[in-house]
């Protein structure tokens, strides 16, 4: 039976290494200097080259014919073969997974530890997957892990650091072993099948690396898989594509593309084709997921790809450029946050893809990527208002509990972007200013009709009719009127897109022209009481209408609460 690609081969030193400098340079140098701790601990994911770097330190500490100006080991010595070949009686490896309990870490490590090396310098002990260790066996081991005795070295090794107690890292030299990157990983795959004596093209290697995610041990097996049922020596693209697992990438990007153009339409016929192809819908959902946010990390970053270590290879690279340039920022945030939302939701739903199409429906509704989100607003004003303290809720001469279910069905029919043709695009004004002296109402005209929509809008929502109540029209810029109050969750309600859908066609309508809604904070001073004349319209109707009335004495916070949103305390 042959060795696996893996293991035969394994690197042998530290030059041998894929990636992980920052690991391997360190440790070299401590060998070549001779300044050598007695216990190290190699924490990252799987496949990384934990106990690879384990054994290659142990080998470069026990070499007898190491260069003087050098930490490598030379592979060639009696020490260096006996550690090679696993035959050393003073390389101790133990498999903490499957030797858990106190009774094995006594006999495998305290008792052999009590012993001088027989034939090397020094007597190591690596250990693989720490983590696995019971609590009695770490406190047996503490003591002899704080001072070994002479000669002896432990090297550990874990996939899941936080799981190991902090009196074991805080006696270890910790290092940390990232994902290895793609480029490192098709270098390596290069290699190997250069030895192997076998052609592969560079996009099948790239296919392979981005398979692996960063661990090198699943690439080498995937290239084996490859090698075992290659034609001639060489691996074809078609044979390569129809082995190696289904890459979901290209049907995330061309879902992606439709998001950012607004395509609804488009991005629920890609679901349906990608799974008709055999695509893994959570695959699908996830793949998206990280398109869109490694193209707000590139934006952020002002366009370069490199900045939040973005690893993809450079075809890939090009193409989240790209949507970098064309998608706003709030866009890209907001459909992130609606992904994540509906992910959450795959594994209960009946179809499974129920979910992805809803969140795909919402982000097209956004707007277009170049448009960015209407309804998330400035992210620095949300982000200062954020840190502000949450004003004081004003008194409240009444409150009502009602059925928000109307407002539910209403914004249910939320109205697709505004579809402009070609002669209204050419008689819109050229300019800002001149569009807002086209369509601008006054304040003096939506204070007028005010009251009017307040009796719209609760035959629609009773509860966001009580809202209103405490909301004044502050100011009119162009054809968006701000809406004002003192209470900032209102504000935040007031910004809901469902809120506005309701309250855009009520004002709308009131005064015959298209209006946008936009909810803003107003000091203290300036808040609305709710004894208004809106609110007192309001209370009044709700009593001629028979609607249980509480007075302001008898209202708890949770009571505003359960008022402002259409809600009932039970219990």
């Amino acid at each position: 039976m042959s060795a696996t690609l893996y293991r035969k081969y394994r690197p042998q030193s530290w030059s041998d290494i894929a990636g992980q400098d920052h690991v391997k340079n360190t440790l070299a140098y401590e060998v070549l200097s001779g300044q050598i701790a007695h216990a190290y601990l190699l924490a990252g994911p799987r496949g990384v080259g934990k106990t690879t770097t384990a054994r290659i330190f142990a080998k470069a500490v026990n070499c007898l014919e190491r260069p003087a100006d050098s930490g490598e080991p030379c592979n060639q010595c009696t020490n260096c073969l006996a550690v090679t070949e696993g035959g050393s009686l003073d390389i101790i490896e133990m498999d903490a997974a499957s030797h858990t309990g106190v009774d094995a870490v006594r006999e495998n490590i305290i008792e052999n530890a009590r012993f001088a090396p027989v034939h090397l310098k020094y007597k190591v002990f690596i250990i693989d997957e720490v983590h696995m260790l019971s609590t009695s066996a770490f406190n047996a081991l503490l003591k002899t892990l704080e001072e070994p005795p002479p000669n002896v070295l432990f090297l550990l090794a874990t996939t899941e650091l936080q799981k190991l107690p902090a009196t074991v890292i805080s006696r270890c030299q910790r290092f940390d072993l990232r994902k290895i990157s793609v480029n490192a990983v098709i270098k390596r795959l290069q290699s190997i099948s250069t030895l192997e004596e076998v052609s592969v093209s560079e996009r099948v290697l790239a296919e392979i690396a981005r398979h692996s995610e960063g661990c090198l041990r699943d690439a080498e097996g995937l290239l084996g898989k490859l090698l075992a049922v290659a034609d001639n020596q060489q691996i074809s693209d078609e044979l390569a594509l129809a082995i190696l697992p289904r890459s979901d990438w290209e049907s995330s990007a061309k879902f992606v593309d439709a998001l950012l153009a607004g395509a609804t339409a488009t991005a629920l016929a890609t679901i349906g084709e990608a799974l008709d192809a055999g695509a893994d819908i959570e695959q699908l959902t996830d793949e998206a997921t990280e398109i869109l946010r490694q193209t707000m990390l590139v934006k952020l970053a002002g366009g370069k790809t490199d900045a939040f270590k973005v690893d993809l290879d450079e075809s890939r690279l090009v193409r989240i450029a790209g949507w970098a340039k064309v998608a706003e920022l709030p866009f890209l945030i907001r459909a992130l946050e609606v992904l994540l939302e509906k992910r959450r939701e795959l594994k209960a739903s009946h179809p499974a893809q129920l979910p992805l199409e809803l969140a795909a429906v919402i982000i097209c509704q956004i707007g277009t990527a170049g448009q960015g989100d209407n309804h998330s607003g400035d992210m620095d004003r949300r982000t200062q208002e954020a840190k502000d303290n949450f004003l004081p809720v004003q008194n409240i001469k009444s409150a009502t509990v009602t059925d928000d279910s109307k407002l539910d069905s209403v914004a249910e029919k939320e109205s697709e972007p505004l579809e402009v043709t070609a002669n209204e695009q050419s008689s819109e004004p050229s300019t800002e200013e001149e569009e807002n002296t086209a369509a601008a109402a006054t304040i003096e005209e939506v204070r007028s009709v005010w009251l009017d929509c307040v009796r719209k809008v609760s035959k629609v929502s009773q509860s966001l009719s009580f809202l209103l109540g405490a909301v004044k029209p502050v100011e009119v810029i162009g054809r968006k009127v701000r809406l004002g109050s003192g209470f900032r969750f209102y504000k935040d309600k007031l910004n809901d897109v469902r809120t506005r859908t309701v309250l855009e066609e009520a004002l709308s309508g009131a005064l015959g022209r298209k209006i946008i809604v936009e909810g803003v904070s107003l000091e203290k001073n300036d808040a609305v009481e709710h004894n208004d004349v809106a609110a007192t319209e309001f209370v009044t109707e709700s009593v001629r209408s028979g609607l249980q009335l509480v007075t302001a004495e008898s209202i708890t916070d949770a009571d505003k609460i359960a008022a402002t949103f259409g809600g009932k305390i039970v219990g």
